[in-house]
């Protein structure tokens, strides 16, 4: 017989969601000719919320890439996709839209940096701190709201093709649908 799950048990499951590692990052500056430390602090648990947030991230840089002229091979959606998970997760400064007067260059900014730690292969010394489950979840995810999309298209379409398609008999209506048909 199972048992009723008591609100402590859920609260214990949330607490790993706030536990950290920190990634440390050895890097040499040319100009002092010497070595730093650096770290990033990173949640290897990914909560739904930060989850949901990383995946709109994705879509509105899409779009903003798209309106601005950025193309980024198709290649590249899972690293971008590791670049907003990250982005979620950590205290790692990245660019924020609130800092730039004019949108396209926060897309602009987004992408350079992007790259930079792509190129860089930072994202890969981060995402290797990523739990395989936790990366599963982001990806499924993923993919739900890409099937919903789909589906959403796919119905609007079947409205709209329906829409066309239907007779109506006010006169009054037919000229009004008619002159917002016409370009």
């Amino acid at each position: 017989m199972s048992k009723k799950l008591p609100m402590s048990k859920v609260k214990k499951e949330a607490k790993k969601l706030d536990e950290i590692v920190v990634i440390p990052f050895d890097i040499y500056d040319e100009n002092e000719e010497k070595r730093f430390e650096y770290q990033v602090q990173f949640k290897p648990f990914f909560s739904n919320r930060n989850i949901q947030n990383a995946i709109k991230d994705l879509r509105d840089s899409l779009v903003g890439f798209k309106k601005y002229g950025i193309e980024l091979s198709d290649e590249l959606i899972y690293p971008l996709l590791s670049y907003y998970v990250i982005k979620n997760q950590s205290d790692l400064s990245t660019p924020n839209k609130n800092d730039y007067k004019n949108e396209e260059n926060f897309y602009k900014a987004e992408e350079q940096f992007f790259y930079a730690l792509y190129d860089t292969g930072y994202i890969k010394t981060i995402t290797d701190y990523f739990v395989e489950e936790e990366w599963s979840k982001v990806v499924q995810s993923t993919i739900q709201v890409v099937q919903a999309d789909e589906k959403i298209k796919k119905q609007f379409s079947q409205m709209q093709e329906s829409m066309d398609n239907l007779e109506i008999n006010n006169k009054e209506l037919n000229d009004v649908i008619k002159k917002n048909k016409s370009p």
